[in-house]
Formats: structure tokens, sequence, C-alpha cells
């Protein structure tokens, strides 16, 4: 029988350079990131839908009171 090979640590540890890693991250992080909204893409979507039920309201309002289109008088 023969005796175990004796191996030197650095060809057991992992082959993994830290600039792999690092570059593996960082693309994973870029692929797979969605930029989150800004405050004020938030603020505008929030008064863009304000002013839409706003005018909704208005329409409905007035064509509760006058009516629907009941042509030319």
């Amino acid at each position: 029988m023969s005796s175990p090979v004796s191996r030197a640590s650095f060809e057991t540890t992992n082959t993994t350079s830290t600039y792999d890693t690092i570059l593996k991250d960082n693309t994973t992080a870029t692929v797979s990131a969605t930029p989150k909204p800004s405050l004020a893409s938030k603020t505008w979507s929030a008064i863009k839908k304000a002013a839409k039920e706003h005018h909704e309201s208005v329409n409905g309002a007035y064509a509760t009171y006058y009516g629907q289109n009941q042509g030319k008088y």
C-alpha cells in the first residue's frame, strides 16, 4: 500500500481569486438590481393620479347636474 501523498496548502485551498469573486458579485448586483423610483418620480405620479381623479369627478358632477350630452340648442 502506498502512503497518502502530502500536498501543499495552496493546492487544497479555494482556487477562486478575490478579484473573480468581486467581479462576479458586482456583475450579479448590476444585472439583477432594479432602480428604485426617485422621490420626484413618486411625487409626480401622485400628482398625475390626483389630477385624473379630480378631472373624472368634475366630469361626473357636471354630467349629473347638467345631464349627458343633450345635443345642440
